[in-house]
């Protein structure tokens, strides 16, 4: 992969850059993105200094990068649109897939505007299907339109032959015209032949990619699960246009090819063509649909909600609302309103499937049900992970600035830690940082902030110390963060037990420091709030006896910050598999962990721990 060239796209296109959102983008880790900046500016010249003491990499695009850059300007943008779309049944019977309207646009128009932003001027539609219905476009948009006569008797390798003389030695995109893009993917430059491959939870019966690291496809296969798949837009160079034209032609005059798709040929002919990469496209952000109720979820994202919510609360008319909220990094969340009660519907995020064991949730919230620690669940579906718990009138997460916030959280810790539960279910540090690594490999997702051999031999020593220890355990939260600590009225609840198990109660204290971005020396005060709390039915001391917090006060703290050296790597890894799969992203998330990671590990080795 040109990685060089897509930092230096990034910079033209972009008045300020943020460095791990570049390396999350085109997988590449921080000291090689430094590297390229060096190359860019010390050596190719392709990168200018400006002032402005507002960003961290302060340049601008000189006069030979764009030169560079211009060398891959895409020159042509060819849009799919002949197609009967039957699976559409009466819908599309005197339409096209490509003129519906979806969140109050039509596709082909908002396709060829998104191509028209990005300065594309040659646009090609290929038509067939009620092609009269397109010729607006023409005027509209000054596209250019060419008719295949064969659609109704072939598949897309016919629209693909429509197009050959058109594409001939010419930078070009492909799309589809029936996709929906939530935000514009297309450039004015690109520098590698590619496939779209947009993140789907269910691949079956569809053509899911082999890639390497850099991206390259090896090959591809079908059905699976939590995969990329091949689908939307591509983008060829002029030598690999050339190339396909002649396979695909040879493809198009043979006999028994009538039902290819275009992309056929591509897949067919890997290990002959030049390499080509494909272009990892986040959940949600490419959307397609086949079929009329697909086309309703389209256009109303809640409808499947309402199918469930109709279903669960045996609703048969629509005497309800669902709102959407806030969505969170790993879920979203939406406002269910019954008549007078209101509940609060938990839909899990893309890829949770991947690192969240929802069975285990749902044994965790049913243990907890009669304890009052909690929020209220009435539905737990263990396979889709959607949730729907009483909602809680002001509930609002708890102030760190509050004293008071503070005590009450450690309280509420400690009364889950005091609990007789065990689920079975032991939470292992190092067995979790042994599934994201897994997770990495199986997306070739490279670790961007640093050396992550060498983190994982830190970590190993400090998993070393621990278990040395021995330590008890007890059922913990696990995502022990102050954001799931509520505060409502005078009381005070727990929430998101995604990843609760027994382990060490200190596990949990190690856990509100970090995602309270406390300092070493803030997130060690908490132990002594924590022992001094008083729990209603507990006896303190022997509490603090069963659980070994009555001696040894340096080596309770170095536990807490060997769990916080821990707990920051596999926050790490996670936060780089979901940016990367959904594209939610935490601004320099890493760059202010790894500082505390780098302050844990020499704390231990000057206590001598390590």
């Amino acid at each position: 992969m040109n990685s060089k060239f897509y930092i230096l796209r990034e910079f033209a296109e972009n008045k300020v850059v943020d460095r791990e959102r570049i390396c999350h983008t085109y997988n590449i880790t921080y000291s090689e993105f430094d590297d390229y900046i060096d190359e860019l500016t010390v050596c190719d010249k392709y990168l200018s200094k400006i002032e402005n003491d507002k960003c961290d990499y302060p340049y601008e695009v000189s006069k030979i990068g764009y030169e560079y850059l211009d060398k891959y300007r895409v020159e042509l943008a060819v849009i799919l649109a002949a197609g009967l779309g039957t699976r559409m049944g009466d819908k599309t019977k005197d339409d096209s897939k490509c003129l519906l309207t979806v969140k109050g646009e039509i596709l082909i128009e908002r396709l060829i505007s998104q191509l028209r932003e990005r300065g594309i001027k040659d646009i090609v539609v290929v038509i067939g299907h009620v092609k009269e219905k397109f010729y607006y476009l023409k005027d509209k948009y000054n596209v250019k339109l060419i008719e295949n006569p064969e659609y109704n008797t072939k598949n897309t390798i016919a629209s693909f032959h429509t197009a050959v003389e058109d594409m001939k030695n010419k930078n070009t995109y492909i799309t589809v015209g029936d996709i929906y893009l939530e935000y514009n993917m297309f450039h004015t430059y690109e520098a590698e032949p590619f496939y779209a491959g947009p993140w789907t939870e269910d691949c079956t019966n569809e053509w899911v990619y082999l890639y390497d690291y850099d991206c390259k496809v090896q090959g591809v296969k079908v059905d699976g699960t939590f995969d990329y798949t091949i689908g939307g837009f591509s983008f060829h160079t002029k030598d690999f246009i050339n190339r396909l034209i002649e396979l695909a032609e040879d493809d198009y005059k043979r006999a028994g090819t009538e039902k290819y798709y275009w992309e056929d040929v591509l897949v067919n002919n890997i290990k002959i063509l030049p390499d080509f990469y494909v272009h990892k496209i986040p959940s949600g952000v490419l959307k397609e649909f086949d079929t009329v109720k697909d086309l309703e979820r389209l256009n109303d994202e809640i409808i499947v909600l309402k199918e469930k919510v109709r279903k669960i609360f045996n609703q048969t008319n629509d005497n309800f609302t669902i709102t959407k909220l806030t969505a969170g990094l790993t879920n979203n969340s939406y406002l269910l309103t019954i008549k007078d009660e209101k509940y609060l519907i938990r839909v899990a995020g893309a890829s949770t499937g991947l690192l969240i064991d929802r069975k285990n949730e749902k044994r965790n919230y049913d243990v907890l049900a009669k304890y009052n620690l909690t929020d209220e669940v009435v539905y737990f579906d263990e396979e889709s992970g959607m949730k729907i718990s009483k909602y809680i009138d002001g509930a609002k997460v708890i102030d760190l600035k509050n004293v008071e916030d503070i005590k009450e959280s450690m309280k509420l810790y400690k009364k889950l830690h005091s609990l007789d539960i065990d689920t079975g279910h032991k939470v292992s540090i190092d067995k979790v940082l042994n599934s994201y690594m897994d997770v990495l490999d199986r997306y070739k997702i490279k670790f961007i902030y640093g050396d992550i051999d060498m983190y994982l031999k830190k970590c190993s020593e400090i998993i070393d110390f621990i278990k040395r220890e021995n330590r008890p355990h007890s059922f913990t939260h696990g995502d022990a963060g102050y954001c799931n600590v509520l505060k409502f009225e005078n009381n005070y609840n727990l929430i998101d037990f995604e990843f609760a198990g027994m382990a060490d109660p200190l596990t949990d204290l190690a856990l509100f420091g970090i995602c309270s971005e406390m300092s070493i020396e803030d997130t060690l005060k908490l132990i002594d709030v924590y022992k001094a709390c008083e729990v209603e039915d507990v006896n303190n001391k022997e509490f603090l006896q069963r659980f070994k917090l009555d001696s040894d006060e340096e080596k309770i703290k170095s536990l807490i910050v060997s769990y916080m050296a821990l707990d920051i790597l596999s926050c790490l890894i996670w936060h780089q598999i979901r940016v990367t799969i959904t594209d939610i992203y935490t601004y320099n998330y890493g760059e202010n962990n790894l500082k505390i990671f780098d302050e844990c590990y020499k704390y231990l080795k000057t206590k001598n721990i390590l």
